[in-house]
């Protein structure tokens, strides 16, 4: 139980719940007061400016499209929205809802961005500094403790004007605003080696394999199939037409469904209803390495109506986008050796363990051309489009023997370890600078 004494001039005209009081709270404001500081409001002009429609050709930004913590704009398209507030080029975007995920931007362009951000002009402080302030752990020391509502946590205006910050000497600003920018510059350059290393995976296997990365069956008007090839098989023209071969020029080739089965019977016999086991829904996967970043749990009993798997079987995400997305992965480390997730993946298991490495197929089923090929196989309505479970076991692949599967497996891994710790470099660096600069701005 924590006690935490208050005297009633600290709530006269103001909120009354004891959240705001949260030792944490009270903690880094009282250590922001040791230097000079200001209230939000003191140093911004907050900006209310709404309007019912986003003109033609005009940005739009959602809280989906920042990044946490970087504050990174993705564009994305602009579905039909009720409201919007208008920015301009230097404004800050301040989330209101679910302030914890540290979405703040500083936008680098006139636009309109969703009613769930708060819009400031900054006045009397450096924009740049700002936003790197309301970013930072001493910002959200504050906001985690004063958010209201449980399925939509959100700030109240009052209560963000009303943020206590660290206010500086402008040359201090400047020099925290260039560590930051000279932090975030290495972080680019740590990600782009690290995506050019992922990038080149599939160089690396269509180069090792011997295989043409031209489409074998060319968007051409006219073009030949078998009528043996269609028999119980689709009729329809796009799952013939664009369909690209995995076909090597030096090791024999096969078709998928004789090596692997593709959603065997799983029953979990022999288990108890109560068992526990893993749980991994579709965002359990991570689309860049394709790995498992969050093993869930449930039971036995519990698993009915999803996707069964067992240890080492591969996941391999069927609906759009997370195909397209590289939503597959190696099902390891497992409780009990058992799991189950999203009915939106095939599972995929080897049909003899001695002669195929499910990490082989793993890494030909994330090659892009495979990826991007497998779209023409879509089928059901717009937005719900899977892929074919027939167009998955007629895909041909490389099949080497299984001495040059596990080196290009372990070459593929090792690329892969390497890109992560550039990136694990670069999470280590942000951190550090944040605390560098908490340390400046604090004393």
């Amino acid at each position: 139980m924590i006690d935490n004494i208050v005297y009633l001039d600290d709530v006269v005209g103001r909120r009354m719940d004891p959240h705001q009081f949260h030792p944490e709270r009270v903690a880094i404001i009282e250590r922001i007061k040791k230097q000079s500081w200001c209230k939000l409001k003191d140093v911004i002009k907050n900006v209310k400016t709404t309007t019912s429609s986003v003109p033609k050709g005009e940005t739009y930004i959602g809280l989906e499209n920042i990044e946490s913590n970087t504050g990174i704009y993705t564009p994305s398209d602009i579905e039909a929205i009720s409201t919007a507030a208008k920015f301009k080029k230097g404004d800050v975007l301040f989330p209101k809802l679910r302030p914890y995920l540290n979405k703040v931007h500083l936008a680098q362009f006139d636009g309109y961005c969703s009613t769930e951000f708060m819009v400031f002009e900054a006045r009397n402080i450096l924009p740049e500094y700002l936003t790197i302030i309301l970013r930072s752990n001493v910002v959200l020391a504050q906001t985690k403790h004063l958010m209201t509502g449980n399925t939509h946590p959100r700030l109240q205006p009052e209560d963000v004007e009303d943020l206590i910050l660290p206010y500086p000497p402008v040359k201090v600003q400047r020099y925290v605003i260039k560590k930051f920018i000279d932090t975030i510059d290495k972080r680019n350059e740590n990600n782009r080696l690290a995506n050019e290393i992922i990038t080149n995976i599939d160089n690396y296997l269509l180069e090792k394999l011997q295989i043409d990365s031209v489409y074998s069956s060319e968007k051409n008007s006219f073009f030949h199939i078998s009528f043996s090839e269609l028999i119980a098989s689709r009729m329809d023209v796009s799952f013939y037409k664009d369909k690209f071969e995995m076909i090597s020029q030096k090791y024999n080739n096969t078709v998928l469904s004789s090596i692997v089965e593709i959603d065997p019977t799983i029953t979990f016999k022999g288990k108890n209803a109560n068992e526990t086991i893993s749980f991994i829904p579709m965002e359990s996967i991570d689309e860049m390495y394709g790995e498992i970043i969050d093993l869930r749990e449930t039971t036995v009993m519990k698993s009915k109506g999803y996707t069964k798997f067992e240890e080492n079987d591969l996941l391999w995400a069927k609906i759009t986008p997370c195909m397209q997305n590289g939503k597959s992965a190696i099902a390891r480390g497992l409780k009990n050796g058992a799991g189950c997730g999203s009915t939106e993946f095939f599972v995929i298991r080897p049909k003899n363990d001695n002669r195929i490495l499910i990490d082989y197929v793993y890494l030909i089923l994330r090659i892009q051309k495979v990826l991007e090929a497998a779209q023409s196989s879509f089928g059901g309505s717009a937005g719900q489009q899977r892929v074919s479970k027939m167009y998955l076991k007629s895909i041909m692949i490389p099949y080497p023997d299984i001495s040059i599967q596990k080196e290009i497996v372990d070459t593929v891994y090792s690329m892969k370890k390497k890109a992560k710790i550039l990136q694990e470099e670069s999470k280590c660096l942000m951190e550090k600078t944040k605390q560098e600069i908490e340390n400046i701005i604090l004393g």
